[in-house]
């Protein structure tokens, strides 16, 4: 998508992104790959996925080597954004309960403060301090632990950082266990609730549906990539397609699939 997908330089296909951008972006999970250029575990049935191995080739990423610190501090970030904010939604659309989410021990443990500390305190107030105090808590471990490991690694550049032995910014292994557990209870009450997988299930059919109908007649995909579709190779056009497919937005996919079919699936 940044390097290819994304159009509006004349000069040149992508984002105008520098390499530490691009290098966090890709190695965000960590390195892709072993020294010896082994894909690492995720990897080995697939592959590198073709969109990186094709940049990397262009301007190596040292696909086998931790990202930057930032880019260490921004993944384990967003996990902590996923989690918070799962949870706050998953309270809102009532997928489970706040007696649900007491069994999971670190979020039990917040609630048993608050309730010993606010007797009465209401429900919608409850979940902002359980959240504020999730957010909070995570975060002062990840600095904690980060510190820990800088010093512990004797970091002095950002080579010490991409070729340690273990990822410099991270939770302590206290905390990455209560985040495992967050996930697992995520995924089981709300990730696969009932009415996720129903939405989910006609996400997929608008795809599908969008990627065979392309294929099939080239001349239905909008103008403005008309002039990439022509190709008489079968894995190009797919791709070609794909790359389009993967560029939309949730409205425009289904704006694009009522345009194309008698009955398009509503997302709620």
């Amino acid at each position: 998508m940044v390097t290819a997908i994304e159009r509006p330089y004349i000069e040149f296909d992508g984002l105008n992104l520098s390499w530490e951008t691009l290098e966090g972006l890709v190695k965000h999970n960590g390195p892709l790959m072993l020294r010896d250029g082994t894909p690492m575990q995720r990897y080995r049935e697939r592959g590198i996925p073709l969109a990186i191995e094709r940049y990397d080739k262009r301007s190596n990423l040292e696909l086998w080597s931790f990202p930057s610190l930032e880019a260490q501090i921004a993944a384990i970030a967003d996990d902590i954004a996923y989690d918070a904010h799962d949870i706050d939604d998953g309270l809102r659309a009532e997928f489970f309960t706040l007696d649900d989410l007491g069994a999971v021990a670190f979020v039990g443990e917040i609630l048993a403060q608050i309730a010993a500390e606010h007797a009465s305190i209401e429900a919608a107030r409850l979940v902002h301090e359980l959240i504020r105090r999730m957010i909070t808590g995570m975060i002062e471990d990840v600095i904690t632990e980060t510190r820990n490991r800088l010093h512990t690694l004797a970091v002095r550049s950002l080579d010490d950082i991409r070729q340690a032995e273990r990822s410099c910014a991270d939770f302590s292994p206290t905390m990455a266990e209560a985040d495992r557990a967050i996930k697992q209870f995520l995924h089981a009450q709300m990730y696969r609730h009932a009415r996720i997988t129903r939405i989910m299930s006609d996400a997929e059919t608008v795809i599908c549906d969008l990627f065979s109908r392309y294929l099939a007649e080239p001349a239905v995909i909008p103008a403005e990539w008309a002039h990439r579709s022509p190709t008489d190779d079968p894995l190009v056009a797919a791709r070609l397609t794909a790359d389009f497919i993967a560029g939309m937005t949730d409205r425009y996919a289904l704006a694009e699939h009522a345009r194309l079919f008698d009955s398009t699936p509503e997302l709620r």
